[in-house]
């Protein structure tokens, strides 16, 4: 009986030893699979964060630098073969860092925007932005290419579409070393691009917490008592709809305005115009010209 006692002590104190001597457990490890076991238990959680720090990117329209409207821009593009390269090399590049890319040519709206260019001709020199916003486009960036002296310089400079703001501008060069000129045109682009992206996603990020923006166009007809009474009694009605309302240009019979949209309130133009013609119906007679995606042209009457 002793003896089956002396035994049974001994091997006790023998797995105390051995359990003493146990690797210690690694706290991180555990950590990182409870993490991954709740993941696949609860895969909406990781969702919901993915969706939270997720970063929107602007649509954007490319356009020929000394193309003033949208049927030089076609014909720039159509025949000469470097300012095609210099607008493929962009459009791709930017495909590739997935922005949406509004292209010109090919597009049914072309004969919609020209008819749109030139009812406003005269207003401003550069009517770009039309075309930009016509397609819907957020930015639109002009370039323009150049070679001498052994170089090809790229230069680029983005726009917001709804003001014509410039938001940046980005130039680079690469040498001529015997390469095709349309694949060192291309690489001369992409060396540009990075930073003058870096400088519109920058401004992308901060305005569009405020809405989608919209170009509103409005003209003036008829006859007012007092026109800078109406032109005043418009704004601040606007800015009562509106999240934002920013005055771009103003003269008698025109106020060009970009006003910024709730995204979840006004899905287009149309519901936008809706929304205008509330808040200005009880005080004046509003009547559409245009609504073409981002711009809306507007006739005021008393």
């Amino acid at each position: 009986m002793r003896f089956l006692i002396f035994l049974f002590s001994f091997v006790f104190l023998i797995s105390c030893a051995s359990n003493s001597q146990a690797k210690p457990v690694d706290v991180e490890k555990e950590l990182r699979q409870n993490s991954m076991d709740f993941s696949e238990r609860h895969p909406q959680s990781t969702e919901t964060a993915i969706k939270a720090k997720s970063i929107t990117k602007p649509s954007v329209m490319v356009l020929p630098e000394n193309a003033k409207n949208i049927h030089e821009s076609v014909h720039i593009l159509a025949e000469n073969p470097f300012a095609k390269a210099a607008a493929n090399a962009i459009n791709g590049y930017l495909t590739e860092k997935q922005f949406l890319v509004k292209a010109v040519e090919g597009s049914a709206k072309i004969d919609e925007v020209v008819t749109l260019q030139s009812e406003i001709a005269g207003q401003d020199e550069d009517l770009s932005y039309i075309a930009s916003l016509s397609f819907g486009a957020d930015i639109y960036i002009k370039f323009t290419t150049d070679i001498r002296h052994g170089k090809i310089l790229a230069s680029l400079s983005a726009y917001e579409s709804t003001s014509g703001r410039l938001l940046g501008s980005q130039s680079s060069t690469v040498n001529d070393n015997g390469t095709r000129k349309e694949e060192l045109i291309a690489s001369a682009v992409h060396k540009a691009l990075p930073g003058l992206l870096k400088t519109v996603q920058a401004y992308w990020d901060e305005d569009s917490q405020i809405g989608t923006p919209y170009k509103v166009i409005l003209h003036f007809t008829g006859e007012f008592n007092d026109l800078d009474g109406a032109h005043a009694r418009v704004s601040t009605l606007l800015k009562q709809q509106f999240a934002k309302v920013n005055t771009n240009a103003m003269t008698d019979r025109t106020s060009d305005y970009t006003i910024y949209a709730n995204p979840h309130d006004f899905g287009d133009s149309y519901e936008v115009y809706n929304a205008l013609r509330a808040a200005l119906g009880s005080t004046f007679n509003v009547k559409k010209n245009a609504l073409v995606q981002r711009l809306l042209i507007v006739e005021i009457q008393p």
